[in-house]
């Protein structure tokens, strides 16, 4: 194993123990006493999820969530395989979905502001390294659940990258679910976290995901997102797709936040596109920009955690009050607590499997 591989382990590990770490701390700071906070009763949803070839070493997954006690029942489900996620929405389960986009993680890139405008094209970009399905598919997706306090579960699914250096984490709940003190996770969606551990080929250079987006409906670029409008979230943008024909309109999206974690330190994400493909009729091209995390030589590891959402605006949930201010529809902290430990979990199980993958190369 070369000395750079060797270093991304042991930096994906320390991070995940460090999760581990602040998951007991939570803990056991509220075993101490501290407050907890009962859990919502609504809105609900039943998730049931599907691993291709089977749910013990799943390369595929496919994860449908029917809206529960709710006076119209609607559905949507989130398919992944290979780099690709799909997403369908219908606003009667009983019909056809009414709109859907899929979701391409294409290539992450090296790349350098020359002009100085922001703006990703193909002569600011110094590297491309291909994602989707040639980046992934290798290493079974891995899946952990909890309970979720007064009903309902929250799930996990990891993703990772053949070679290590991309996780995919992706939560989805049947109730509401406490990502965050500034975030909280709407059974309408599935939270995807992006990590990226890269070694740069260019000194200096700053890295992007390349993001292709395939939908009837062009996408509609949203400053601010519908969880940050409801105040589920705060500081995120989005791209919405809608569906105005026939007698059940409809309206998904893709939401990002407008800050990540960029080697511990919290930075601004900046957005190229989405622009259309003039090639390929209903596919869109859009860049997520995280900036330098310094003067780094060639050869430096830099360590990306970002946060976009998959979702769907819910017709069952269309009269759901925003996330009072004042924090009254409370998340619950021992099951955050937990969450960051399952989730560590799952990041060092990862690692050790493409260790093992790795000597025996």
């Amino acid at each position: 194993m070369t000395s750079q591989r060797r270093f991304l382990l042991v930096g994906v590990g320390a991070a995940a123990c460090a999760l581990v770490l602040a998951g007991a701390l939570l803990l056991a700071a509220l075993a101490n006493g501290s407050p907890t906070v009962p859990a919502q009763v609504a809105p609900q949803r039943s998730i049931v999820w599907v691993g291709y070839p089977n749910e013990q070493t799943p390369h595929a997954i496919r994860i449908s969530s029917l809206s529960v006690g709710a006076p119209l029942t609607d559905a949507f489900q989130v398919q992944y395989a290979g780099g690709n996620f799909t997403l369908q929405y219908q606003t009667n389960a009983s019909m056809p979905p009414t709109i859907s986009y899929g979701l391409t993680l294409r290539s992450l890139v090296e790349w350098n502001d020359t002009n100085g405008n922001g703006i990703i094209d193909n002569e600011t970009i110094l590297q491309s390294f291909p994602l989707g399905a040639t980046a992934f598919g290798s290493i079974p997706i891995r899946h952990a659940q909890a309970a979720i306090p007064g009903g309902g579960v929250v799930h996990f699914f990891t993703i990772t990258s053949n070679s290590g250096e991309i996780t995919l984490n992706l939560t989805i709940a049947e109730r509401l679910y406490p990502v965050s003190a500034e975030q909280t996770l709407t059974p309408m969606e599935a939270k995807l976290t992006v990590e990226v551990n890269h070694t740069l080929l260019f000194g200096g250079a700053r890295l992007a995901l390349d993001v292709g987006v395939e939908t009837s409906s062009p996408p509609r670029f949203q400053e601010t997102s519908w969880d940050d409008e409801h105040n589920f979230s705060a500081g995120d943008s989005e791209i919405e797709m809608t569906n105005t024909s026939g007698s059940s309109p409809s309206a998904v999206f893709f939401a990002w936040s407008t800050q990540a974690s960029v080697n511990g330190r919290p930075e601004p994400v900046t957005l190229t596109g989405p622009v259309g493909d003039d090639s390929l009729s209903g596919y869109y091209d859009m860049y997520l920009a995280y900036p330098s995390a310094g003067d780094l030589l060639p050869g430096s590891v830099v360590h990306i955690v970002h946060d976009p959402v998959m979702g769907v605006v819910s017709a069952s949930y269309a009269s759901l009050p925003s996330h009072p201010a004042n924090g009254g529809l409370q998340s619950d902290t021992i099951l955050y607590g937990v969450s960051l430990t399952l989730v560590a979990g799952l990041v060092l199980a990862s690692v050790i499997v493409v260790r093992r993958r790795r000597r025996t190369e």
